[in-house]
């Protein structure tokens, strides 16, 4: 929608302008005035306007995000089915993204990012390991279940990229959980048991949106019989 067509559709309809009343004049930065329509700009003055780069990109990210919810695997995903989904031009794409691996690259950090975000903060008062360790789950499961598409893009997404481990966008989010296991049975290698969390609240995540129908006792009863049992020490990396 134009500027004008805002101005004209709030008279018609005697609300307020879209533009102004949702702040997009400050998220687009422009030195114009908010109540500004563009009406009798010049050529010149309409080519000084231009939306800023990081929204932009952010639009594409979005965009990918959206399409990878829909889509069966990562292959299906193109860049010019992307501009589309932004209503961008295809070429636009590749000021902002050299290839499909970098924008995929980018739409799983900022996935990782979220989720990242929701752990630390459930995690950061608490102090004793245990409860650390309780909350990093609680918000894990709550995460996934109260944005399944988002849940989805990251751990949901089949694909054949050969990305490195160094290049994994979730790494940062298993060491986290890592340190807390690591809390709760120091002198062990927390690294298989930590796999075997992650396994375990990403079954509940996915099993319970999956088979919604099944009589599944509570969510946090099933999160306190996780932790118990992940709390336990005595586990020995390799153990017959």
């Amino acid at each position: 929608m134009t500027r004008v067509q805002d101005d004209h559709l709030a008279v018609l309809v005697g609300g307020t302008q879209v533009w102004p009343a949702q702040g997009w004049h400050d998220r687009f930065g422009l030195s114009l005035d908010a109540t500004d329509t563009g009406f009798g700009h010049s050529a010149g003055q309409v080519a000084t306007v231009r939306a800023p780069a990081r929204l932009l990109t952010a639009e594409l990210v979005a965009a990918a995000s959206r399409l990878l919810e829909r889509l069966d695997d990562e292959e299906a995903l193109s860049l010019r089915g992307v501009a589309r989904e932004a209503g961008i031009a295809p070429q636009s794409v590749y000021l902002h993204f050299d290839d499909r691996k970098a924008l995929l690259d980018a739409v799983f950090e900022a996935r990782f990012a979220d989720l990242l975000a929701e752990l630390e903060a459930a995690a950061e008062p608490e102090t004793e390991p245990r409860a650390r360790l309780r909350a990093l789950c609680h918000a894990y499961c709550r995460y996934g279940l109260a944005h399944p598409g988002h849940y989805r893009v990251p751990f949901r997404t089949p694909g054949r990229l050969a990305w490195e481990p160094h290049e994994l966008k979730g790494m940062p989010t298993l060491r986290l959980l890592a340190d807390a296991v690591e809390a709760c049975r120091p002198g062990e290698d927390p690294f298989p048991v930590t796999v075997c969390l992650w396994a375990s609240l990403h079954g509940l995540v996915t099993l319970r949106q999956d088979r919604s129908g099944f009589p599944w006792p509570a969510l946090d009863d099933l999160l306190e019989t996780v932790v118990a049992a992940y709390c336990a020490g005595g586990y020995q990396t390799g153990r017959k």
